[in-house]
């Protein structure tokens, strides 16, 4: 892992919070979007916690802190902290290989971490075009051992969604239970996720939901509320959380060892930069100038900004998307949830980063962050 310069000094939130409030308002207001959720945490404290916009678009159903979205793959960092919260208790070892009735590749056998990481050597995203198609998932498991990998076992970073979500069935095997009743005890009780489920079903039977709407469902130049189920559904590890913001918060003050529900042990198993990522240097073109190198852990992605390591992932399915940030050193962190297919929520994050750091907002929304028709 490549360390870059020296941490910039944050400023307190009294100086950048009124900056970052229009930033999020102007969000808000973009014609694209529907609904939108953010909180920020800084210093250990949750300093802002602000709600917009519907649940569907033209209903007048408020988006509330307790309304729940699908979070996407950020689903990721909810399984691979489970997964170290199982190895911290001894009751998996994340150096063991995948089991092969699992699913096997060529070479030989992924770790469990390696897989958590996506060092599988798979070219990126194997077969999520079948599984966008519904073709079986147990077919397309069985079709990965004639695929000719891209480099050997835990020799390069190559994003996966098919594999990870197989992870889920390690965990089923070795508790003994099903994934999202695991999930349930071992994560969303013990932290308070109240609102926190699996699967688009589970959203639906919520007291307050969010309606994805997408660019492919605009009639007459106007959103149309969506169904949220998506064919990710299928693999629940990978990309089928759904919480609310309340949620998210309660993951983030966790995440930041600030709950003793999940032990240091099991955040540092689970943020430990385990591979470099620089496939995901070269997809993060806009970004590229402000961060210096890019890692993954066990279903968390690194981003080094500014001298800081960022623990982070971001998400996108059906009409629904998510991003949390963190930065463990400074008990700060990011989030947001929105259900709408708009480009401007993205830069939220950098927006505040140099607020913080910089004392000037950047130009990511200016340059970026709203489209033109």
């Amino acid at each position: 892992m490549a360390l870059g310069s020296a941490h910039a000094q944050s400023s307190a939130p009294s100086q950048w919070l009124p900056l970052f409030d229009q930033a999020v308002e102007r969000v808000a207001a973009d014609p694209k979007m529907v609904g939108l959720a953010v909180a920020v945490i800084d210093g250990g404290e949750l300093v802002y916690q602000q709600t917009f916009g519907e649940t569907a678009i033209r209903s007048g159903d408020p988006v509330t802190e307790y309304t729940v979205f699908r979070v996407a793959s950020v689903s990721k960092t909810f399984t691979g902290t489970l997964l170290a919260d199982l190895a911290s208790a001894g009751v998996l070892d994340l150096s063991q290989p995948m089991p092969a009735e699992i699913f096997r590749i060529q070479e030989r056998q992924p770790t469990l971490a390696e897989v958590a990481s996506h060092q599988t050597g798979l070219p990126p995203y194997a077969y999520d075009n079948d599984l966008e198609a519904e073709v079986s998932l147990d077919r397309i498991m069985d079709r990965l051992a004639n695929v000719d990998l891209l480099c050997p076992v835990g020799e390069c970073h190559t994003y996966q969604n098919l594999t990870f979500a197989a992870l889920g069935e390690v965990i089923e095997q070795v508790t003994e239970k099903p994934f999202a009743q695991v999930m349930q005890e071992r994560i969303f009780d013990p932290l308070g996720m109240h609102t926190a489920s699996l699967g688009s079903l589970a959203l639906e039977e919520s007291d307050s939901w969010a309606m994805p709407h997408r660019r492919t469902e605009v009639q007459n130049g106007r959103y149309q509320p969506g169904e949220p189920g998506s064919p990710y559904d299928q693999v629940a590890p990978a990309a089928a959380v759904n919480a609310s913001l309340q949620d998210m918060v309660a993951w983030a003050f966790a995440n930041l060892g600030l709950d003793p529900a999940l032990s240091q042990q099991t955040l540092m198993t689970a943020h430990q930069w385990l591979t470099d990522t620089p496939t995901q240097d070269r997809a993060l073109w806009r970004l590229r100038d402000r961060i210096e190198n890019t890692g993954y852990g066990l279903g968390w992605r690194h981003y080094m900004w500014d001298g800081r390591d960022l623990v982070t992932h971001a998400g996108y399915v059906a009409g629904y998307g998510a991003q949390i940030l963190l930065d463990p050193q400074e008990q700060f962190a990011f989030l947001a949830l929105w259900n709408a297919d708009a480009s401007s929520p993205w830069y939220l994050w950098p927006t505040l980063m140099d607020l913080r750091q910089r004392g000037e907002p950047g130009h990511w929304l200016d340059t970026w962050g709203f489209e033109t028709d």
